[in-house]
């Protein structure tokens, strides 16, 4: 019998994935293909991290229980149930605690959610330099970031709809002194707020022209004409249909 139970378990810390499957022989192989990938493309993000870091060495393939295709679900169910309700949940490799579901890594299904602790905030943030920002920000410049000239329904977040607890979270990191930021910001450049920089339709159009035919990000294009890059954003956002390049 083919089908059953089966786990990938690192020999370091004892963390395994568990998952069924109607030929695990088969489903281990595309396991370690995908997981071997250049292109570290594995669905469950925690185990090929892991991966990465401990190497192929470090993890046993192995079926655990063979069962028939029709109990497949309902024993891999049990397997999770029994980690979760041990208060080891941390222990598997698995996102998701529904049998046969794909990962979800929204909200209270995530392992991780309720924040980083203090000491690895300091980490990331030590790590952060400016040096690295610099060199961030030249990766993700232009046409190499992956929500370049994206709006609307081209935007991948278009019509998505956040969960209560997502906007009281938003909105308590919305602090006094970053909207009197953002307030001193807009005042000095976006021309709605400020009369000394009032632009026509035409210079607005020719703004939207500019962006549209060349290489500028918005935020470049706004320095240009002496603007906010979210005032650039609004110009494109009404004029973008009628201009023609």
């Amino acid at each position: 019998m083919k089908s059953g139970i089966y786990h990938i378990k690192n020999l370091v810390n004892g963390k395994a994935y568990i998952g069924s499957s109607k030929d695990i022989p088969r489903r281990l192989r595309d396991h370690r293909s995908t997981l071997k990938s250049s292109e570290r493309v594995h669905e469950n993000i925690y185990l090929q991290r892991s991966w990465d870091k401990y190497g192929a060495n470090n993890f046993v393939f192995e079926p655990i229980e063979n069962v028939p295709v029709e109990q497949l679900v309902e024993l891999e169910q049990k397997y999770l149930d029994r980690h979760k309700n041990a208060g080891d949940w941390k222990h598997l490799y698995n996102i998701n605690p529904i049998a046969a579901h794909p990962p979800i890594l929204k909200g209270e299904d995530n392992p991780n959610y309720g924040g980083l602790s203090p000491e690895t905030r300091k980490k990331l943030s030590d790590a952060w330099t400016d040096e690295r920002k610099a060199a961030h920000a030249i990766e993700f410049s232009g046409d190499k970031n992956p929500f370049y000239r994206k709006t609307d329904e081209d935007h991948p977040a278009f019509g998505i709809s956040r969960t209560e607890d997502t906007r009281q979270r938003i909105k308590n990191t919305w602090t006094k002194k970053r909207k009197e930021k953002h307030a001193k910001m807009m005042s000095c450049n976006n021309p709605m707020k400020d009369p000394t920089k009032q632009f026509s339709d035409a210079e607005r159009k020719a703004a939207v022209k500019d962006y549209l035919s060349s290489d500028l990000t918005q935020a470049q294009i706004g320095k240009r004409y002496g603007v906010s890059q979210a005032c650039i954003g609004k110009w494109v956002k009404k004029f973008k249909a009628i201009i023609t390049i």
